[in-house]
């Protein structure tokens, strides 16, 4: 679930440009880290609903049958764009040195948070051969295929899962996508699979929203989001001049296509998994509406990067990652903890003083886990490249 912008190699002659008053790309894609802290931000929100008491939601002011799980939507286009790049844009592709630069991106926080969790929280899983099972299908990355696993430890891991199978994916088919004819040719195949994928579960699955949303959620149902995001990749290298004249006119187009697609998302809240249309298409419109989102975002005009940068989200954008994985334990942990029979009143100050935990926990985190283990990813790759030379 987790890119650094700062690992995106950005072109000199996009750095001295400026053109139609819109902010050329800087050292780190300040925008895109916004991006990133609105998706973790939403998913945050989903849980506070769907696992608060009854005051809290309305304290929340949130519509019924919240869509903040959307998020995660957001976080796999954007990963497709960061990755598309780092296998698209390179002279030379090295497959050992981006796997390499992965694991240290993912692997460390994660494997350090379900530590936590399991000492913390859910020692139970010592104790049994099943408990022991989970553990190791977490480690190999394996455990959203495995049913019982999907959810377990931390409801939010299924992610990570899928996203480690999106970086085989891209290093089995980096040869194909590096070559300019073929890599059309594969995002439209991506998206039948995806497409042919959900309307099979849909068709031959058991109507259980449980069961469907395991099967739907693996990576072939997911694969409409990372090709958009590896569609904008492919444009922001091929077409950067025309983008930067365009920049004034794609925010609003992206604005427009992301209300179309909430809306229609909106309307099949109720019955997202036992609609055939809404299961099969609806992603596909998110994805569509996420990739103008982040074309829109590399030249945003300097107004919106000015107010992003006044609401410190390129700041949580960098933590995004630690957030997403901290936030629903600690609410688990914090919620089993209040009092019954809070008030209004009381609910605020346990919300305001939960975010201001994730918040820090995540900031904390990314100074001591992520970027000292991203630094030392950098390290071993070029140490093991010279050596090679």
């Amino acid at each position: 679930m987790s890119v650094d912008a700062a690992t995106v190699g950005v072109q000199s002659a996009e750095q001295s440009s400026r053109s139609n008053g819109a902010r050329v790309w800087p050292v780190r894609l300040e925008a895109l880290d916004a991006l990133r802290a609105l998706a973790a931000l939403m998913v945050v929100a989903y849980h506070l609903f769907e696992l608060s008491p009854v005051v809290v939601k309305y304290l929340l002011l949130w519509p019924p049958n919240p869509y903040g799980w959307i998020g995660v939507d957001l976080f796999f286009v954007l990963s497709g764009f960061f990755i598309g790049r780092l296998v698209i844009q390179p002279a030379r592709f090295d497959g050992a040195h981006f796997m390499r630069r992965r694991a240290w991106r993912i692997l460390p926080a994660y494997y350090l948070s379900m530590l936590l969790i399991i000492v913390l929280a859910q020692s139970h899983l010592l104790e049994s051969a099943s408990g022991w099972w989970q553990i190791t299908s977490h480690v190999l990355l394996i455990h959203h295929m495995i049913p019982g696993h999907h959810g377990g430890i931390n409801g939010v891991y299924w992610t990570l899962g899928v996203e480690w199978q999106f970086y085989l994916l891209m290093l089995l088919l980096a040869p194909w996508l590096r070559r300019p004819r073929a890599l059309p040719w594969l995002l439209l195949a991506g998206v039948l699979m995806c497409w042919g994928w959900r309307a099979w579960i849909f068709l031959a699955w058991p109507e259980d929203s449980g069961v469907r949303f395991r099967m739907a959620t693996q990576l072939p149902g997911m694969l409409d989001l990372f090709v958009a995001g590896i569609a904008t990749a492919w444009i922001s290298l091929r077409h950067p001049q025309r983008l930067r004249r365009w920049a004034h006119w794609l925010l609003p187009w992206a604005v427009l296509a992301c209300v179309i697609a909430c809306a229609f998302v909106q309307r099949h809240l109720g019955d997202f998994w036992h609609h055939a249309g809404a299961m099969v298409f609806a992603r596909s419109g998110l994805a569509l509406a996420f990739g103008l989102l982040v074309l829109a975002m590399l030249y945003p005009p300097r107004w919106l990067l000015a107010g992003f940068r006044w609401l410190g989200l390129a700041a949580v954008g960098r933590w995004s990652y630690s957030l997403y994985l901290a936030h629903l334990p600690i609410l688990l942990a914090l919620w089993s903890r209040v009092p019954d029979g809070l008030d209004s009143v009381g609910w605020l100050w346990v919300l305001a003083g939960y975010l201001a935990l994730v918040l820090a926990v995540s900031a904390l985190a990314w100074r001591l886990v992520e970027w000292p283990c991203m630094a030392r990813g950098r390290t071993v790759s070029t140490g093991v490249a010279d050596a090679a030379h």
